[in-house]
């Protein structure tokens, strides 16, 4: 670690050899990701980043000019899912984080330093600490998965990463539904680069299934077998399973997961078809987009839950 920000800040100092085991809980938009990350708040063996990472665009941006990127991840990019107006959350220290993150944590200049302290002052501004960790993660969202895969092991050897599947109608009917409650129209240019998105990128996720440091769900399991789907997680990542993974939190405070369609914070399953709530027009533009996609690149989410299956299986057996 490139500088001892808890010693600097008077923040407690512990063990922190557990910052060097990172997992990456990646997916598509409208996966659940959100809803994966906030499950695995508040464990005592792995510390969750709140917020998402934006790996996809900062691993670009480094490779031009790294100090300049690394000062610009501070200006626009969240860091921990706090900012300006947020409610304040009783288990963290809001005030000396944000000090420290802004003075101390700016002079980094590598990616791997500025995560890495600022890690560390996440864990150090938590008022009940995690008593046993091995492990901390954040999420991402989208992205070229190859690029952000490659460079999150180049930065941290043994890092692992957990992916969650869905069905890429069900994916570009939660956008187009969202779209709506937003009063946001959605023209057809729009969603063919929806429907071509998420197709592209689960095809390119399914290549990395069979990979000794990536775990596989899917959301159809995660929302319907949430306990299952969870102990299975923690079994590939060593951690014991707690009963308060069983429902999404932040700072171990109970928490909606955002952009959710309903009001709670229990896990649910959208039991809803994807042509459902969807206009004819918009239905007959999903289908006709997404056959020709399928068809272009031999895609079929139907193989990609049995690989993930077969996976899981293979793990289980090991373990």
């Amino acid at each position: 670690m490139s500088t001892n920000l808890a010693q600097k800040n008077n923040f407690e100092t512990k063990d922190y050899s557990w910052i060097e085991n990172a997992v990456l809980f990646y997916g598509p938009r409208k996966s659940s990701t959100t809803l994966l990350q906030n499950l695995f708040d508040g464990g005592q063996q792995l510390l969750m980043r709140q917020g998402e990472l934006k790996l996809k665009h900062f691993a670009d941006e480094l490779w031009a000019n790294e100090k300049q990127a690394t000062e610009r991840y501070y200006r626009k990019k969240r860091r921990i899912g706090i900012r300006k107006g947020d409610k304040v959350f009783e288990n963290f220290d809001h005030t000396p984080f944000m000090k420290a993150i802004h003075e101390d944590s700016r002079k980094n200049s590598s990616f791997k330093d500025l995560m890495t302290d600022e890690i560390q002052l996440i864990y150090d501004s938590i008022e009940d600490k995690p008593k046993d960790l091995k492990y901390w993660a954040v999420k991402e969202a989208g992205g070229n998965i190859d690029k952000v895969l490659r460079f999150w092991k180049q930065n941290f050897f043994s890092g692992k990463a957990v992916f969650i599947f869905r069905d890429p109608m069900m994916i570009v009917r939660s956008i187009l539904t969202q779209a709506r409650r937003q009063n946001e129209h959605m023209p057809i240019k729009r969603i063919h680069k929806e429907v071509k998105t998420a197709i592209f990128l689960i095809h390119r996720m399914q290549r990395h299934i069979n990979s000794s440091y990536v775990y596989a769900i899917t959301y159809e399991s995660l929302t319907v077998s949430t306990d299952q789907t969870v102990k299975n997680v923690c079994k590939f990542l060593d951690i014991n399973n707690e009963n308060k993974l069983l429902y999404p939190t932040k700072f171990s405070t109970k928490e909606k997961v955002g952009n959710a369609s309903k009001d709670t914070v229990k896990v649910f399953k959208n039991n809803k078809k994807w042509h459902h709530d969807l206009s004819l027009k918009e239905t007959i533009c999903l289908l006709l987009l997404s056959t020709y996609y399928k068809y272009r690149i031999k895609f079929n989410y139907q193989v990609i839950l049995k690989q993930v299956q077969q996976q899981h299986e293979l793990n289980t057996k090991q373990l």
